[in-house]
């Protein structure tokens, strides 16, 4: 009928102008959405090159800092000094020359620049825009670089190092991240840590500068007489002990440390699983009366003696008391010297992983002799982290005490702890 075939028509007409008109909004549609991804990858593309182009110059940066430092490089390799606190001052001094914020890696010297890094510690607190480079000098002539930007309270960081290898400076490590947690402390460290996922069993992600300059003399009595004992696998620092009473102290693991310090060699005792040795009594008696005033009736009270054969019992720590790695190191704050000639040496650990600069403070009474040797008279503990947040006080002026061992510190295993996991190899041994 004639109105069918009017009416089909109109509608097919219609429905041809409705599909072309869709199909020119989805070709609009299309057009700007391969624009727009276009332009997205466009954006990467150039974000990629600047970022590029700014790795290409910190590297380019570091080599040319490290070639101006080479004659003290060739030089300090020479004389096998590359490990000495001297060379690592000289490179220090000259990146400060420089303008550069540097310091070595274990905090041991002073580092040059420090209002740099202040200033923009302080930028990042009020939540400003700054920028600042440390470079952290390693004990073979290499650093680590660590260039910081600072926005909107977050920390972002780009991370690089360079070693010499067969001579020639090389950057042969570039890592970019944001900093997932910080601080800077009221006595001027600078703490960082980069986000690992549960698991992860690579290096800790955790860094600590100290910023604030310390007093020379308190740094060469920690080098002499406090970072040799130090805070692993002992608890001389942890624990209160003086003359009249040694019982706190663990002295096996004195014994090992302060080997090393009188003979200046490896402990010879190897710590194998389930070992067990004799060790003659004069020679263990003579490691601990060098720097320790105690007598032989003391030191055979709080260990093994046979005295059938005039040995010392002695286990080398195992798998089941060893200490977790990262423990903090100590750092001399202040001294008294005292009437008697004697010195009191106050003493805070610096705990990188934990973000704290003061984990644990003590007092440590010390002589020196005239051989250079030093003799250790007393420790007293005078606050932890803890202690301090509540008292408000410090370790020169804190009266709170807390004795418990240290959260790093593992004692030694127990006899019957001993007997129940090597009861059956030590027989190997006493053979």
């Amino acid at each position: 009928m004639w109105w069918k075939e009017k009416t089909g028509k109109s509608v097919f007409r219609k429905m041809r102008y409705s599909i072309g008109i869709f199909l020119i909004v989805a070709c609009m549609f299309g057009f700007n959405g391969c624009a727009t991804e276009e332009k997205d990858k466009g954006n990467e593309k150039q974000s990629e090159h600047a970022e590029g182009n700014i790795r290409n110059q910190i590297i380019s940066d570091s080599k040319k800092l490290a070639e101006g430092y080479r004659v003290l490089y060739e030089e300090a390799e020479k004389e096998e000094q590359l490990d000495a606190l001297e060379f690592r001052q000289q490179v220090i001094s000259y990146l400060g020359e420089a303008g550069y914020s540097a310091v070595d890696l274990e905090n041991q010297i002073d580092m040059t620049h420090a209002e740099q890094v202040e200033t923009f510690c302080r930028a990042a607190e009020n939540k400003k825009t700054e920028e600042a480079t440390i470079l952290a000098v390693l004990d073979h002539g290499g650093f680590v670089r660590y260039d910081l930007t600072t926005k909107n309270g977050k920390i972002y960081a780009r991370e690089s190092a360079l070693n010499w290898r067969d001579n020639q400076a090389l950057v042969d490590y570039y890592h970019e991240f944001e900093v997932y947690d910080w601080k800077y402390t009221e006595k001027g460290y600078l703490f960082m840590e980069e986000y690992h996922p549960p698991g992860y069993d690579g290096a800790t992600g955790d860094i600590g500068f100290r910023v604030k300059p310390l007093d020379p003399k308190c740094r060469e009595l920690n080098r002499h007489c406090v970072l040799p004992i130090g805070y692993e696998l002992n608890n001389m620092l942890i624990t209160n002990w003086d003359p009249a009473d040694y019982t706190n102290l663990e002295l096996y693991d004195l014994y090992e440390q302060m080997y090393s310090m009188k003979y200046g060699e490896i402990f010879p005792y190897r710590g194998e699983e389930g070992a067990e040795y004799q060790i003659p009594e004069q020679s263990f008696e003579e490691v601990l009366q060098t720097y320790l005033s105690i007598s032989p009736t003391q030191i055979r009270t709080q260990t093994i003696y046979e005295e059938q054969n005039r040995t010392y019992r002695y286990r080398p720590r195992g798998l089941y008391d060893c200490e977790l790695p990262f423990a903090p190191y100590p750092e001399v704050v202040s001294y008294e010297e005292l009437e008697n000639g004697e010195l009191k040496l106050f003493v805070e650990a610096v705990w990188i992983k934990e973000k704290t600069d003061c984990a644990i403070a003590s007092e440590l009474v010390v002589k020196l002799l005239d051989d250079g040797k030093v003799q250790y008279i007393s420790n007293r503990v005078v606050g932890t982290e803890e202690t301090e947040e509540e008292s408000g006080e410090n370790a020169a002026g804190s009266a709170s005490l807390k004795t418990e061992p240290a959260p790093w510190y593992t004692p030694r295993l127990t006899d019957e702890e001993w007997e129940s996991y090597y009861g059956g190899i030590s027989d190997e041994w006493r053979d």
